[in-house]
């Protein structure tokens, strides 16, 4: 069944864990976890700005539409923030990454 956005939750969860763990920490730049996310390098993404929504990201990108796992990997490592990067906005792309 459609879990929709509970996967937030399990993301932040799981995030979270690994933060406790001593394996990654909020200040840690998305792009040296994946360094082939040139929007998130050029942004200085961090862990913390995509469990906190203030990445900038727009809201959704309809990822459904595209035609598999390698166009939609590529549409979110170059998909550029619509708001400036440490704005508050909800975006369903942050958890994704």
């Amino acid at each position: 069944f459609d879990l929709a956005s509970l996967t937030k939750l399990f993301t932040a969860i799981a995030t979270l864990q690994q933060v406790e763990r001593g394996a990654l920490a909020l200040g840690t730049p998305v792009a040296d976890i994946l360094t082939d996310h040139p929007a998130a390098a050029a942004h200085g993404f961090t862990v913390r700005a995509l469990l906190t929504h203030t990445t900038g990201l727009r809201p959704e990108l309809p990822l459904y539409a595209l035609p598999d796992d390698a166009a939609r990997h590529r549409a979110l490592a170059t998909e550029e923030p619509v708001a400036e990067p440490g704005t508050r906005r909800y975006s369903d792309l942050n958890p994704l990454l």
